[in-house]
């Protein structure tokens, strides 16, 4: 019989005192999901223009929403603070519903923004996750919202639990994510070539940080919203003598936040001279994707190897340096294993392996 990485955790012959936890849990997740859809609650904000963007936006009726936010738009009272904050309440209910139509019309003419969080603790962006609003969820991402929460391995969990198997499916790719900025050097990597059995020669994949301009058009998605960011970190393999993004690599260093488990299989396999650093610091390498069109190529394999190097250089406390990857990704599993790429695996948490690389030279 077959099984899928989702149905695996299911199948564990757990203690009872694992079992009931595993229960508390798993209740938990239900009642997280239970309250994602209740209606809303008009009296959530107070101005007349904002209270008619909710109903339209609830009624579906796109003529009214676009009258009602031109109506807030031009009012002088738009860019008051308690305006902007029912005006991003909005917002994140838009985010809710999976209005991204109406996001899009609030984003042009309002002052939204795109990260904000809700006092249950959810951002517009994870709210739209978990209600499975895939294609809220990649347009937000494709205007610069932060991906971190939704791209964290634990938070894909909890939405697959919460049945957002369309948007886990598109966010799967990042394999968990935590963002915080690496170097923004502006002098590029060394320049070294992929594998001498591709018909591309040695000399014409450059690999260096992101630049304005770099163009995402051979990637499944564009990245640079992202890249832009002083938040993120990226490292691109482009084809010489144009802007045209082969490969590239996303990291955080250090990372913004570690579950304690993760921390202590991370540490629990770090070589001592690395436990000896005081102060050391812990990255997460929160994307690796090459174009469909060059993998095979070893291309994924240098943007990684050249990639370490520069940290080691550039970060002289950095320990370890770690990523997640779905259980079920075979292609990617292969790759880390690999010997040569010097990672090794410290922990099996769900549907998620974790690695972790403390070699940097």
């Amino acid at each position: 019989m077959t099984t899928t990485a989702r149905d695996r955790p299911a199948l564990r012959v757990l203690p009872p005192e694992q079992f009931q936890r595993a229960e508390a849990r798993n209740q938990l997740l239900k009642e997280t999901c239970k309250h994602q859809r209740n209606p809303i609650d008009p009296s959530v904000v107070k101005g007349e223009g904002c209270k008619a963007m909710l109903d339209s936006m609830y009624k579906d009726d796109s003529s009214q929403f676009l009258a009602a936010v031109t109506r807030v738009a031009d009012a002088p009272s738009s860019s008051s603070d308690e305006m902007r904050g029912e005006i991003n309440l909005v917002f994140w209910f838009c985010a809710h519903y999976g209005r991204v139509e109406c996001m899009k019309v609030m984003q042009e003419k309002l002052p939204v923004d795109l990260n904000y969080v809700h006092r249950c603790g959810h951002s517009v962006i994870t709210r739209a996750a978990l209600n499975d609003h895939v294609a809220v969820v990649e347009w937000l991402l494709s205007v610069g919202a932060d991906h971190t929460s939704v791209t964290d391995p634990k938070f894909l969990v909890l939405a697959l639990h919460c049945g957002a198997q369309h948007t886990v499916d598109f966010l799967r790719g990042y394999a968990g994510t935590a963002g915080a900025g690496l170097c923004h050097s502006a002098a590029p990597i060394p320049m070294e070539g992929v594998a001498s059995d591709t018909p591309m020669a040695v000399a014409e994949v450059v690999y260096r940080p992101y630049q304005a301009g770099d163009n995402f058009k051979l990637l499944e998605n564009d990245w640079s919203p992202l890249c832009a960011l002083r938040s993120f970190s990226c490292i691109v393999g482009v084809n010489s003598g144009t802007k045209d993004v082969l490969a590239v690599v996303e990291m955080a260093v250090p990372a913004t936040s570690i579950e304690k488990e993760v921390e202590d299989a991370i540490k629990a396999k770090m070589p001592e001279p690395s436990k000896k650093i005081k102060d050391g610091i812990i990255g997460y390498i929160s994307r690796v994707e090459v174009a469909a069109s060059q993998r095979g190529k070893g291309i994924g394999q240098t943007i990684l190897s050249l990639a370490f190097k520069d940290l080691g250089e550039t970060h002289p406390k950095l320990v370890a340096m770690y990523l997640a990857v779905f259980d079920d990704n075979l292609p990617a599993i292969a790759l880390y294993e690999k010997p040569s790429m010097k990672f090794v695996r410290v922990l099996h948490s769900g549907i998620l392996y974790y690695y972790a690389r403390y070699d940097f030279t």
